[in-house]
């Protein structure tokens, strides 16, 4: 993945052409392929425009955040989870 940020930045249609021909079929295989190995940093911003980035924050906020490693996760995107975690806390008392 970070050889082809490095050899397409700004064209996600010509990485995603190269993920489909390494045997990535689904929306959902493709989207986990990138949160697991690149994630969501400033180098790879322009894959998350889009239906792929709606998907994204979805999960963030959904808590299905399992294949998302946090040194690769956007600042943001953190403070959102801890931001739910803490008023899901709050709810308990």
């Amino acid at each position: 993945m970070k050889h082809l940020l490095h050899y397409f930045p700004n064209h996600p249609r010509e990485e995603e052409c190269y993920i489909r021909l390494a045997g990535y079929r689904e929306e959902e295989e493709i989207d986990e392929l990138i949160y697991r190995t690149v994630g969501r940093v400033p180098g790879s911003e322009f894959l998350f425009r889009g239906n792929r980035g709606k998907r994204y924050e979805k999960k963030l906020r959904t808590g299905r955040v399992s294949h998302i490693n946090d040194c690769y996760t956007h600042p943001l995107d953190i403070a959102i989870r801890d931001r739910k975690q803490k008023e899901q806390e709050a709810r308990k008392y």
